[in-house]
């Protein structure tokens, strides 16, 4: 009965793990790198899985400040390929543009204006892919915006 148990809580801590994407800080994947977890729609500081160290919820496209899905709380929606500012719809109010694994800034599509290039489970700094470039590596399953806020957030650490 002792081994069933045993046996079961194991299956138990793996499920919950398996699901859990990782955001490390450069070109590195070791734990002591990690900068977020994202499981469940939650973001986590580190590699931690407590509510008291949830930073972000990303909902229905919309990413909140912290555990909440208030819609005060809300720092900025998705659509369209672009993120705005609060629950904004204004073009005025556009923060930034996805496009062809490229971030840009404001409403442009331009070279010039790029801020992140996605690719290979890497997010670069600008349009360039040069491995001295890697702002952050990830491994698993991020939605676009919430890998934007944790690379811009993880340039200014």
């Amino acid at each position: 009965m002792k081994k069933l148990l045993s046996f079961l809580l194991v299956l138990i801590v793996v499920a919950f793990n398996v699901d859990a994407a990782k955001i490390y800080k450069g070109n590195s994947t070791y734990s002591g790198d990690c900068l977020y977890t994202y499981t469940g729609g939650k973001v986590y500081r580190g590699n931690s899985h407590y509510a008291s160290d949830i930073i972000y919820t990303y909902y229905n496209g919309a990413i909140y400040s912290g555990n909440s899905t208030y819609r005060s709380d809300i720092i900025s929606c998705y659509r369209d390929n672009r993120a705005y500012r609060g629950d904004s719809n204004y073009s005025s109010d556009i923060i930034w543009t996805y496009s062809l694994k490229r971030v840009y800034r404001g409403n442009s599509s331009y070279r010039s204006d790029c801020i992140l290039t996605i690719s290979n489970n890497h997010v670069f700094l600008g349009s360039s892919m040069y491995s001295s470039d890697i702002l952050i590596t990830y491994e698993g399953y991020i939605p676009i915006p919430v890998l934007v806020i944790c690379a811009i957030n993880s340039y200014y650490m």
